[in-house]
């Protein structure tokens, strides 16, 4: 009587080389089809020249300045017309009265100044001064004639230190502001330091005796001072 079931021991070393056996087959099947992919399409050496590409040219209409609205950018190419700078400057440095003095010519004397309140001629008696240096000769009937009332009008003065710039202004700004009944700030005196100013201050506090004028001196650490 044959038997029903069929037994079989398990032979590891058989199962590895049936492994080895289904891979081995794998790669020759790999191999074989490789190898006719190969024979049906010959290589073909095809050098194909790289396509050049072109570069488009950017068609840019060149403008001219009327075409441009608005602003124009700094630096825009389409900006050709030169340009000349118009310089805007105070019609008292535009058109300048230049005023010269002889330094060798006589001496003028502070009484024959016309013009010039007897008062402050009295003061400048008492303080010792006779006569007027050049600058103070050009620039104080200057500003008598513009008396009570400076404005529109300015005043440049370039002259050396110690040439009596101080005295020229302040006998015409004490001769305008006496006699005023309103007390306020009638006159500003800016200078560049502290020693300046005090120098500036006494002045004025000398020449405004008796006449009902306050000086006020206004000065800090660092910067201007103000008389």
């Amino acid at each position: 009587m044959e038997s029903l079931f069929e037994m079989t021991r398990f032979d590891p070393a058989g199962e590895e080389t049936k492994q080895e056996e289904v891979l081995l087959d794998n790669i020759n099947k790999k191999i074989k089809e490789k190898r006719k992919l190969q024979i049906s399409t010959p290589e073909t050496d095809v050098t194909s020249d790289p396509v050049k590409k072109k570069r488009k040219k950017s068609k840019k209409k060149k403008g001219t300045p009327d075409d441009i609205e608005g602003f124009t950018v700094l630096g825009d190419p389409t900006d050709l017309t030169v340009k000349k700078a118009t310089r805007v400057l105070p019609l008292w440095l535009a058109q300048p009265d230049i005023l010269t003095v002889d330094l060798l010519s006589s001496q003028l004397a502070v009484k024959d100044l016309s013009g010039l309140d007897t008062g402050l001629v009295d003061k400048l008696v008492r303080e010792g001064i006779t006569h007027f240096f050049p600058v103070q000769r050009q620039v104080i009937p200057r500003l008598l004639e513009l008396s009570p009332r400076y404005r529109p009008s300015d005043l440049c003065v370039s002259a050396p230190t110690g040439s009596g710039k101080t005295l020229a202004f302040v006998l015409p700004i004490v001769q305008a502001l006496t006699g005023r009944m309103v007390p306020r700030v009638r006159a500003v005196a800016v200078l560049p330091t502290q020693d300046l100013a005090i120098q500036v201050y006494k002045v004025f506090n000398t020449f405004c005796e008796g006449t009902g004028l306050r000086v006020k001196l206004l000065t800090g650490e660092i910067g201007r001072a103000f008389v």
